[in-house]
């Protein structure tokens, strides 16, 4: 992989500066290296993770397309800068609006801090909490069910079936009724209790989709795949708009 081009790319429409800023980053820290060093699989956390720069290097490697990143940053600016991976992709446009509602609960707070009402800085503090974890819902699974399932899926949806490598997805269409059957299983934290019946609902479409996909790659129904793996991943949209 080139650091120095995957950088560039992965924060085109960014302000020149930020774009010049992890450039030079890249030429100037040992990415190649470290990024070997990595898992395939896994958790990593990039802590003090300013631009993401780590993190969208990792991402963009195809040997570490299932490894879960996170990275945490004290810097506002720099978590409105940051750039989800591909593999949160269709998480864009509620990141983008968590954004907005992040930002107004950031200015409220320094406003707050400012000055020497001591409820208002506590409701302000509590306020940014919420957004903050407004945002974390947004890019972190529900269940770690539903996190094993998508990184197969994600996979076989932005790789396999635009290269129509058919094979590919057959081979891992066990694996994912597998990890269909477990969503099915998962149980709710108790703050999202209320949703467990529309999530089981949810659940169980995704499950029967994926077992129909199954089936097709045993039949050799080749043709048949393209669409079926649209109908798989539309049911695993609906199981996250359980949660919007």
């Amino acid at each position: 992989m080139n650091s120095v081009s995957t950088a560039w790319k992965a924060y085109r429409g960014e302000p020149l500066p930020t774009r010049v800023h992890v450039g030079v980053r890249v030429l100037t820290c040992p990415f190649g290296p470290l990024i070997q060093r990595f898992p395939a699989s896994g958790k990593a956390l990039d802590v003090g993770c300013g631009h993401g720069l780590l993190i969208n290097l990792l991402s963009r490697d195809p040997f570490h397309c299932r490894l879960e990143l996170h990275g945490i940053d004290h810097d506002a600016a720099k978590i409105n800068a940051a750039v989800l991976p591909g593999i949160l992709r269709e998480k864009k446009e509620a990141w983008e609006k968590g954004l907005v509602e992040f930002d107004k609960a950031v200015t409220a707070y320094n406003a707050a801090a400012a000055g020497n009402d001591d409820q208002a800085l506590l409701d302000a503090a509590e306020n940014l909490h919420a957004q903050f974890e407004m945002m974390v819902r947004v890019i972190r699974p529900v269940a770690k069910e539903v996190d094993a399932y998508h990184k197969v899926l994600y996979v076989v949806y932005h790789k396999y079936l635009p290269e129509k490598k058919y094979a590919e997805i057959n081979s891992v269409a066990a694996d994912m009724v597998a990890k269909a059957e477990a969503v099915t299983k998962a149980v709710l934290s108790p703050r999202l209790a209320a949703k467990t019946e529309a999530f089981q609902a949810a659940a169980a479409k995704l499950l029967v989709e994926t077992k129909l996909l199954e089936a097709a790659g045993k039949a050799g129904l080749e043709k048949d795949i393209p669409s079926l793996v649209e109908k798989v991943h539309g049911a695993y949209m609906d199981l996250q708009k359980v949660f919007e």
